[in-house]
């Protein structure tokens, strides 16, 4: 076992928020929520909703985040809110009417099912099209990786979980302590934040053997890209299950993997990817 670096967080009362929303172009039904149910969020709901739990909406001071969840109100039309993730509003053929069918079948509630739609298409896609841009470009610096991958296509699924952990796309994590608590020699006390650096934890030298190295024949288990225990991703099986498969097609049918240009990350404070990777792929 070894500890994930984590940091106390004291938030700067005179920043301003900075907040960027991005959806989908119209008619991209990919998610599977119908392009006509669109509806606006409901911020003085989500508020609400936070407060009666005993939390801060967002991780700023309650002014900053007000003005936060206003600018989200003010802006595109969000595609996650709960509306958007019942049955009615999802395309019946879709990845999402499978939990309601969960929830039919008395596996999960109705509401179970809104909320486990809702975690599926708002945080299953970034983070698997990150980890895939950034198994690519290790691919593309370790030509040596990519050719033991294909003489070794059942490596597919550890070469997943490798790239999970090397490019490790969810970077960080807020938790708010409920008691003083001690953790590693330093003293916590009730209702502070703390930054969790899952990407600095999958690259501890106290816990891996040469961290920054690439290698799909690593023994990966212990990596923390999916979170841990009951903060694990509850759509991790889905994006291991869609890595997998793009690696093993991939190595079946390209031979090389070449980087013809700079790569660039994009700006986000949470999620680590590419924003631009070209490379070129030679037909096996």
């Amino acid at each position: 076992m070894f500890a994930v670096w984590a940091l106390r967080v004291r938030p700067l009362k005179t920043a301003e928020p900075a907040t960027s929303t991005s959806a989908p172009a119209a008619g991209d039904n990919r998610s599977g929520i119908r392009s006509d149910a669109a509806v606006d969020l409901d911020v003085d709901r989500t508020v609400a909703d936070h407060r009666a739990r005993g939390l801060q909406p967002f991780s700023g001071p309650k002014a900053e985040a007000d003005r936060s969840l206003a600018s989200l109100a003010n802006g595109p039309k969000w595609r996650g809110s709960p509306e958007q993730c019942r049955r009615e509003a999802l395309d019946p053929n879709g990845l999402g009417a499978i939990m309601y069918q969960a929830a039919d079948a008395g596996d999960v509630t109705e509401d179970e099912a809104g909320m486990l739609v809702r975690s599926f298409l708002s945080a299953g896609v970034d983070t698997t099209v990150r980890a895939l841009g950034g198994a690519l470009l290790c691919f593309a610096e370790s030509p040596e990786q990519w050719q033991t991958l294909r003489e070794k296509p059942q490596l597919s699924r550890n070469a997943a979980e490798e790239a999970i952990r090397h490019a490790s796309p969810f970077q960080t994590v807020f938790r708010t302590t409920t008691r003083e608590v001690e953790l590693d020699g330093v003293r916590l006390g009730a209702d502070e934040k703390i930054l969790l650096s899952l990407g600095a934890a999958n690259h501890d030298p106290a816990k891996w053997d040469d961290p920054e190295k690439f290698d799909v024949e690593r023994k990966t288990v212990g990596h923390v890209g999916f979170g841990a225990g009951i903060h694990g991703c509850a759509g991790q099986m889905l994006a291991r299950l869609e890595i997998e498969v793009l690696l093993s097609e991939l190595a079946r049918r390209v031979k090389r993997i070449e980087r013809i240009g700079d790569c660039d990350y994009a700006l986000n404070n949470t999620t680590r990817g590419l924003s631009r990777l070209p490379v070129r792929m030679t037909p096996a």
